[in-house]
């Protein structure tokens, strides 16, 4: 979308134009943390590639797949208001003193990532978790970015942390 006032490309979240200043209008006006719900973010999920995606409507969860991208959870945490994204894996057996290097990149995956965080669950599993905060009003292409840029982060810590050989 382009500023009506000095026709820069803007982003089209932006609220403002990051030239001049100018108060954007919003082509999704956004919901509210209360209008968010699992139905909707299961549109939102299919719309960018997700597929099987599931919606458990009374724990406000929504499971999907992924081709190219890490297969998620979201749970709306109205207590909290925020969302929660979250991510496992099953890792290789390591063998009785393989566990040392696992955590290891599990440390070096926090201190790469910006966007997640990183750890081994209670049954040895890699968990990664992240939060979009359900600010006044959410859009959907603030839901779209942040996958999107959650998947690069993700992905590029896995990548340069070692992580990705322990991966099954």
């Amino acid at each position: 979308m382009k500023c009506p006032n000095c026709k820069t490309v803007v982003p089209a979240s932006a609220a403002y134009c990051p030239s001049c200043g100018n108060a954007m209008s919003r082509q999704d006006p956004g919901k509210t943390p209360g209008e968010v719900s699992p139905e909707w973010l299961a549109h939102l999920l299919c719309q960018d590639g997700y597929y099987d995606v599931e919606v458990t409507p009374d724990e406000e969860v929504v499971r999907g797949k992924h081709k190219t991208r890490p297969n998620i959870v979201l749970r709306i945490r109205r207590d909290l208001g925020c969302l929660t994204m979250l991510h496992w894996w099953s890792l290789k057996p390591s063998g009785i003193f393989g566990g040392g290097s696992v955590q290891t990149a599990v440390n070096k995956a926090n201190n790469i990532s910006w966007l997640n965080s990183f750890y081994l669950d209670k049954d040895g599993d890699l968990a990664v978790s992240s939060q979009i905060w359900l600010g006044r009003q959410v859009g959907s292409e603030d839901i779209l970015t942040f996958l999107d840029r959650n998947a690069k982060d993700f992905m590029a810590a896995v990548a340069a942390s070692g992580l990705q050989q322990h991966l099954k």
